[in-house]
């Protein structure tokens, strides 16, 4: 990953590392520690950590840096800074927009405008260009953030059943030395719902492929036409619908026009 001093980006990149590990992992143990002082995580000291985690303090410094941190201090103070922020926008945004309203009332308004953002911006030409892209393709890489990623686990499976390779790539494990293998018949299909998350790894990962000759696609609700070769926009900007809720939509009318396309 590449690191920024950025608390929202590196907290949400620590909770993703913790939970890819498995119980094997010397470092799941220490990640279950530390989920544990999530809601008073300032007194806890990494002696302590060690000692409820069976490690050893020297192992405890090794993962907060394997996860950016400089020092288990840095880690305390950006996490507390990332869950008092985001604890503290969630609770105005939901309020400014469902005050008033019953859980049915709200769940009736976050589906009319995932339908609707997908509904009133979709291209669907462009889909079907996208989805042909990929059925030409030798392989696809499906490359956002853990939540995106799943949104698309079950197109990554529709794709393999038709003979396509297709690998899932978190923006957290994208670093300039390590970039997927690519060549003309690779397509790379990027899914970031504001140009604002990951742009370093979004911009190592597209001039890789223009020099490997490979194809772009950009699912986006902002951000520049020209980035990749097909930017696909979807939803409304700053909507109440946030981008998430219309992937798995848009996921399910990709599904439909790969295997409506063998009919055709």
């Amino acid at each position: 990953m590449l690191k920024l001093p950025r608390p929202e980006r590196n907290g949400k990149h620590f909770v993703s590392y913790c939970n890819k590990r498995n119980k094997s992992d010397n470092d799941y143990s220490i990640a279950q520690a530390v989920f544990r002082h999530m809601g008073d995580i300032l007194p806890l000291s990494q002696e302590q950590l060690a000692a409820e985690s069976h490690q050893s303090e020297a192992s405890a410094s090794r993962f907060f840096r394997r996860c950016g941190f400089a020092s288990f201090w840095e880690f305390k103070t950006q996490m507390v800074n990332f869950l008092t922020q985001r604890r503290l926008r969630k609770t105005q945004e939901t309020l400014n927009r469902y005050h008033g309203m019953t859980d049915r009332e709200v769940s009736r308004e976050l589906c009319r405008h995932a339908v609707q953002n997908l509904e009133q911006t979709m291209d669907l030409a462009q889909l079907a260009r996208i989805v042909e892209l990929f059925r030409q393709s030798e392989q696809v890489y499906f490359v956002g953030d853990m939540r995106e990623l799943e949104c698309f686990y079950s197109l990554q499976l529709d794709l393999m059943c038709k003979g396509q390779a297709v690998y899932h790539c978190n923006f957290d494990e994208v670093e300039k030395d390590e970039l997927p293998a690519m060549n003309e018949k690779t397509v790379v299909c990027i899914f970031s719902v504001s140009e604002r998350y990951y742009p370093e790894e979004r911009q190592l990962l597209l001039e890789e492929a223009r020099a490997c000759r490979a194809h772009t696609v950009w699912f986006t609700q902002e951000g520049d036409a020209g980035e990749a070769e097909e930017t696909c926009y979807y939803g409304t900007a700053q909507s109440k619908n946030m981008g998430y809720y219309s992937l798995l939509l848009l996921e399910q009318v990709m599904s439909a026009m790969l295997y409506r396309s063998d009919d055709a």
